[in-house]
Parts: C-alpha cells; structure tokens; sequence
C-alpha cells in the first residue's frame, strides 16, 4: 500500500512518493553533474514491491520486473528480500526504477484505461478480469501463495516487463531511467 496515513487518499500519496522519488533522483543528477573528473558517480535504485504479501517464496522463474508504471501486483517479503540482495550482490539496476510482482497478480496501474480497451476488443468483463480460461474470481490466498495458477489480469496487449530464470538475468536487463520534465499532476491528482 501507498500509505498508512489514513487521511490521505491513495492517489494522494502515490503523487507524493513519486514527487519524493523524483527530487531523490534530481539530487543524484546535481550532486552527480557536480562531481570532479575520476570521482565515482553516485547511483539510485528504486525498487518497488508492488505488494508486499506474507508467504513462501516462489522465485524469480515466477516473478516480472516492470519499468513505466504500467503494471503492479503481488511479491512475497522473501522474494523481493532475495531480489534486492541479488541486486546489491551483481551491482545491477543502477540510475533505474522498477516494479517486482508475481507474474500471475499483474494489473494494469490505470485499471479503468486497461478495462475500457480490453472490453473494446470484444472480451466479456470476466474474460478483462480474470483471463480466458477464468470466469471466477480466484482466492486471493491461493494466489498469493502459489497454490492457485488462476490470473488476476488483464491480457490485453499492455508490454509485460523483463522475465527470466533469476533475478540476476531480470536485473541485467533493466534500462537506466530517461531524464524528461514531468508535472505529477500529469497524472490526475493535485498535489498539496
């Protein structure tokens, strides 16, 4: 979840985690452009569990790294815990920002968008939300833990991220992230 201040909306504060990353990121670029020839360039990564759930590890075989905001979901402690060390370990992921979930929990981050062009397409509501082969919702539990194969999804053409058999070949892949001006309020909620 995005906050435990019950006061705030959602939205709210997933506007001010992004404004909070972006001046993170904006004192790298300074302190960086800053730096004296042959000095070491200092380096982020912001990692996000989609979210974060209590269970057993699955691996990195079932889990996705997403770059763009375009999809969230699931992760167990353990796995994100063994993918940060991974992370560390191989000196992967610099100057990058991604999501790490469970392949079978992604959705689409603007839901209704996903929704209305999956419904377009001529897919029923329960084809959107559940996938083909599901028309029920599935237990969350189940899901989360593994035991369930059913999707939670939308198959609807959104570009899935980086896929593979470790979190070291996931890592690898990721892009550094792209300098643009950005207004958060690009994104429908005002800041405060």
């Amino acid at each position: 979840g995005c906050t435990q201040n019950p006061a705030l909306s959602s939205g709210e504060v997933c506007t001010q985690e992004l404004e909070g990353e972006e001046m993170m990121k904006d004192m790298y670029r300074v302190a960086n452009a800053k730096r004296v020839e042959g000095e070491a360039q200092l380096t982020y990564t912001v990692a996000r569990a989609g979210t974060l759930i209590s269970g057993l590890k699955r691996g990195a075989a079932e889990a996705e790294l997403n770059q763009g905001d375009t999809l969230s979901g699931f992760i167990s402690r353990p796995d994100f815990a063994d993918m940060i060390v991974d992370m560390i370990s191989t000196d992967s992921g610099k100057m990058s920002t991604f999501e790490a979930f469970y392949q079978d929990t992604a959705n689409p981050t603007n839901y209704m968008r996903a929704l209305e062009a999956c419904i377009d397409s001529g897919r029923s509501f329960a084809q959107c939300s559940f996938g083909d082969d599901n028309t029920t919702p599935p237990n969350m539990l189940e899901l989360a833990s593994g035991r369930s194969k059913a999707k939670i999804n939308m198959e609807m053409g959104i570009q899935t991220g980086l896929k593979g058999s470790s979190w070291t070949d996931m890592l690898k892949g990721l892009k550094a992230d792209e300098v643009y001006d950005m207004d958060v309020s690009d994104f429908g909620v005002q800041s405060t």
